[in-house]
């Protein structure tokens, strides 16, 4: 792309780009993207005034408003909040690894979430059991198991106590910085796909069991979202999506889900085939776009779903997946500055959220800590 946009005409949309965007990004694009709906869109709340006293909890997204149709997230205040993601795949398991002294799991939280906070960012997506692309069978660093026992059958062990109550720190230390957590329990691209990862071989029962004892756990939790898939393809994923459905249903969970398939798609339709996600289709409660191309061009797309593709709803887009930072502490005016365009093009187009994250962080290695303030 042109770092000047020379001979670049914008869109219509891409043209209501203004200073102040990441603070009321949602109240300027709310009204651009309004073809009919299914039905009337929500009542909007009424927005409360964030307190002052120290008492007050910061702003954090618990859901939406404006839909059916183009609406965008809010916070326990009723406020417009605009998705700024993290992607920390290997935090939850590598957590303590690397701090001194060894094991000091909470610090690493704490330090990450009050950084990434301090950089505009209102979500973390993550994996409590990542399985490093088939390199980790879901523990923690330390041997910890997920499920009592360690035992590898979520239908007949409960869950390890001492490994959730990292996780559960994990949601409060966000919670504290104003960040929710993308909370992927199953990470069918990373995890599932790979022999050496514990749930490997499970059922789908043994999926719904999972689901089960992870939403009983945390269907109270305000600051979570829950994202299933990340790389996963359609139809293969279909039933385990539908276990963990059942088993969120089950445990009497509400929270907000999204589907996150393989790139170049959105939640609901695969962006070069044009060919329907079902799932997605039917479950997601916003729309997830995942692509290596310019990422406007997927909100672009998903904002013609109703229009082109015949969706019944429009539903609140975010680039939710692509590109990450390479890493390096100098400003670039070529690479830097094209990813920062890139961004604002894409909230221009209406974009209720996208992606940030870096290379040298999202697996938690021993000098991601570091990295956090330098990228």
């Amino acid at each position: 792309m042109d770092d000047d946009g020379a001979g670049r005409k914008p869109s219509r949309r891409q043209a209501i780009v203004t200073a102040g965007l990441a603070a009321v990004a949602v109240s300027l694009f709310e009204r651009r993207h309004q073809p009919t709906p299914v039905g009337g869109p929500s009542p909007e709340p009424a927005p409360v005034s964030f307190g002052t006293d120290a008492a007050s909890a910061p702003p954090y997204i618990i859901g939406l408003a404006g839909t059916p149709g183009a609406g965008y997230f809010t916070d326990q205040y009723n406020n417009p909040r605009l998705w700024v993601a993290s992607q920390t795949w290997g935090l939850p398991v590598n957590a303590g690894q690397w701090t001194s002294p060894q094991g000091n799991w909470k610090s690493d939280y704490d330090n990450f979430f009050s950084a990434r906070a301090g950089q505009g960012v209102t979500v973390t997506m993550t994996d409590p059991v990542w399985g490093f692309d088939g390199a980790n069978t879901g523990n923690t660093w330390d041997g910890v198991t997920p499920l009592a026992g360690g035992s590898t059958n979520p239908s007949s062990a409960g869950l390890n106590g001492t490994f959730w109550t990292r996780i559960d720190y994990m949601f409060s230390s966000a919670e504290a910085n104003g960040i929710t957590i993308g909370f992927d329990i199953a990470n069918i691209g990373d995890d599932a796909g790979h022999s050496e990862w514990f749930g490997y071989s499970w059922t789908t029962a043994q999926w719904t069991s999972w689901a089960t004892l992870i939403g009983t756990r945390y269907k109270n939790t305000p600051n979570l979202i829950w994202l299933v898939g990340n790389d996963m393809f359609s139809p293969y994923s279909d039933s385990i999506l539908d276990a963990v459905q059942s088993g969120l249903s089950a445990a009497g969970d509400s929270h907000l889900i999204a589907a996150w398939y393989n790139a170049e798609t959105t939640s609901r339709y695969d962006t070069s085939t044009n060919k329907q996600e079902d799932w997605g289709a039917s479950y997601s409660a916003f729309d997830f776009g995942y692509t290596y191309n310019a990422g406007y061009w997927v909100i672009e797309y998903a904002y013609g779903e109703v229009a082109n593709e015949g969706a019944a709803r429009l539903l609140p887009v975010i680039w939710g997946d692509g590109y990450f930072y390479q890493g390096g502490t100098s400003y670039s005016s070529t690479l830097d500055r094209a990813m920062r365009q890139e961004t604002w093009w894409t909230l221009a187009s209406g974009a209720r959220g996208f992606l940030t994250e870096a290379e040298n962080v999202y697996p938690w290695t021993k000098t991601s800590l570091a990295a956090v303030s330098s990228n």
